[in-house]
C-alpha cells in the first residue's frame, strides 16, 4: 500500500493550533515505542512496520511546546487499528483483571496517594467521574478501599456477565451459561488459592473506606477515532456495561453532562485518555465547567508511542494555568512517592 493512502500530513498542533514547528530529532529516534500497536497496521497494510515508523517524524510546536506526530494515520486506518486490529484496551484490561484477582494494579500505590492527597485538601468526595477508560484511574481503587474482597469481586462479575436463561435462549447459549458456571468456580478455587500462597492481600487502604461508602460514580464517555470507545469489549461485555454493573457508575456522554441539571463533579479523574481524543483543549474546557477538582494523569513525551497522534510537553502545568487563569493548577508529580517521572500528574481545582 501507498504510505501516502496511510498517513497523512500534520499542518497544524492538535493542543493550540499553532503552525510553527520543528522537527524533534531525539524524540523522532524513540521508534520502539507503542511498536506492539502499530505492528497490526503495518502487518494489515503489507507494510514493514520499521518503514512505518521511519516515516512518522515527530515535532515540537514553537507556541505551546508540545510534541505532535506527522504525518499521523488518516480517520480510516487508526480507526481501523482501535476497532478491529487492537479493539480492546490492554492496559486497561490487565488493571480490570488484576482488581478482579485481588492482584495490586501496578498504578495501586499512585492512585491511593492521589487518593489521599485529595481528601487530605478537599474531604471526603460526595461524587467522582472518571473520564474514557473506567478501569486506568480512582474508580478500582475505591471500590478496593470499600474493602470489597476478590471473592466478591467474582461474584458480581459472574452476575455481570451471565446471559439470563430464557426459555427463548438457543442451545449454544444454555451450553455457555453452563459453562460460565464451571468457569467461575474455577476462579474461586483459584482466588482462595493466591490468597493462601500470600499472592494477593487486603489492600492497607481500607481504612478510607468510609470515605467511598456513598460517592456517587459517573464513567464520561466520548467516541472518536482515537480510541476504542464503546468497542472495547471482553467476557462478551464492554468495559462501560462492567464500569456501571460492577462499579455501579452511570455512564453519560460527556457532551451530555451539565452541570445545572445534575451538579458539579466533585473529581473528575483523567488518566492517560486525553491523548486519544481529536480535540484535548476542549475536552478539558468542558471537563473544568462540571468540575470542582479535575485530577490529569498523561504519558510524558518520552514514554508515548507513536499510536499516539501527540503528547504534552514539560511545561503542561504552567501553560495550564495560563488557560485557565482562574483556577489553581497543581503539578504533583513530585509529591508523590516515587515521584512520577513517565507520566504527568496534574490538579486543576477551584
Amino acid at each position: 500500500m501507498n504510505l501516502n493512502k496511510l498517513l497523512i500530513e500534520v499542518s497544524r498542533c492538535p493542543i493550540c493550533n499553532g503552525s510553527k514547528r520543528i522537527e524533534d530529532e531525539g524524540m523522532s529516534e524513540k521508534k520502539t515505542l507503542g511498536y506492539y500497536y502499530l505492528k497490526p497496521v503495518a502487518d494489515n497494510f503489507g507494510l514493514s512496520v520499521d518503514l512505518l515508523v521511519e516515516n512518522i517524524k515527530v515535532y515540537r510546536c514553537l507556541e505551546c511546546e508540545s510534541f505532535y506526530c506527522s504525518p499521523w494515520f488518516g480517520i480510516a486506518p487508526i480507526s481501523q487499528l482501535f476497532n478491529v486490529l487492537s479493539p480492546t484496551h490492554i492496559a486497561g484490561w490487565r488493571n480490570f483483571e488484576y482488581w478482579l484477582r485481588g492482584k495490586n494494579i501496578p498504578t495501586d500505590d499512585r492512585n491511593e496517594q492521589i487518593i489521599k492527597i485529595l481528601t487530605s485538601k478537599f474531604g471526603a468526595p460526595k461524587s467522582y467521574a472518571e473520564f474514557g477508560c473506567p478501569f486506568q484511574g480512582l474508580l478500582p481503587i475505591m471500590e478496593t478501599m470499600r474493602g470489597t474482597s476478590p471473592i466478591g469481586r467474582i461474584k458480581r462479575f459472574s452476575e455481570a456477565i451471565r446471559i439470563p436463561n430464557d426459555v427463548r435462549l438457543t442451545r449454544l447459549t444454555f451450553l455457555y451459561n453452563t459453562l460460565h458456571s464451571s468457569i467461575m468456580q474455577f476462579l474461586k478455587v483459584l482466588i482462595n488459592l493466591e490468597r493462601l500462597l500470600g499472592i494477593t492481600k487486603t489492600h492497607e487502604g481500607a481504612n478510607l473506606a468510609a470515605y467511598f461508602e456513598k460517592v456517587s460514580k459517573t464513567l464520561l464517555t466520548t467516541d472518536t477515532s482515537l480510541s476504542w470507545g464503546g468497542n472495547c469489549t471482553r467476557f462478551g461485555k464492554s468495559c462501560r456495561a462492567l464500569a456501571s454493573s460492577i462499579f455501579g457508575a452511570d455512564i453519560v456522554p460527556l457532551t451530555e453532562y451539565s452541570n445545572q441539571t445534575s451538579g458539579l463533579i466533585d473529581i473528575i479523574g483523567v488518566f492517560n485518555t486525553l491523548d486519544h481524543t481529536r480535540n484535548p483543549m476542549q475536552v478539558l474546557d468542558k471537563l473544568t465547567t462540571i468540575g470542582r477538582s479535575i485530577v490529569l494523569v498523561n504519558h510524558r513525551a518520552t514514554s508515548a508511542g507513536r499510536q499516539h497522534s501527540f503528547a504534552f510537553a514539560n511545561n503542561l502545568a504552567s501553560y495550564l494555568q495560563n488557560r485557565y487563569a482562574n483556577l489553581n493548577v497543581i503539578d504533583l508529580s513530585g509529591e508523590l512517592e516515587p515521584p512520577a517521572t513517565k507520566d504527568f500528574v496534574i490538579l486543576i481545582h477551584r
